[in-house]
């Protein structure tokens, strides 16, 4: 549930980071700082979400190997041979599986927090974003600066 979370997160943010920018170059001088700390935000964001799936990806998806598990012989009546096998996928480093498992265990609550923390950081640069881009147009008298 947490990678689900963690997934359409990414996607949000990277359309958000490809819609703006589409549209940078066609901004004016404060505006353009105001987009530019909001771009840089996402990219932080994006980084530090994809550290985490990666963390998560490591444990649900690990990497496996084929490998022949029976082979039958069959011999026909007039000598001829036929030879079938059964594969199987086989977990490729099982320790480092179980190492896996019991780090992100152990991080789980950080990783959370992180994820938590890193949405909030997003919603306050959009918010923070809003604001400059009204008072860059006059909307509401007052300028605003985006200072990260």
């Amino acid at each position: 549930m947490i990678r689900g979370y963690d997934i359409e997160m990414c996607i949000i943010i990277k359309f958000t980071l490809l819609t703006l920018l589409r549209h940078m170059r066609y901004r004016p001088g404060h505006t353009g700082q105001s987009l530019g700390a909001l771009r840089n935000q996402i990219s932080l964001s994006t980084a530090q979400t994809n550290i985490v799936n990666s963390h998560i990806g490591r444990v649900l998806t690990p990497t496996l190997d084929r490998q022949v598990v029976k082979k039958k012989t069959k011999t026909f009546a007039n000598g001829d041979k036929e030879e079938s096998y059964e594969y199987e996928n086989i977990v490729n480093d099982p320790e480092l599986l179980a190492l896996n498992r019991l780090q992100l265990c152990d991080e789980a609550i950080y990783k959370r927090q992180l994820l938590v923390s890193t949405m909030e950081q997003m919603i306050q640069c959009m918010d923070d974003y809003l604001k400059a881009e009204a008072g860059a147009t006059g909307n509401d008298g007052q300028r605003f600066s985006m200072a990260y």
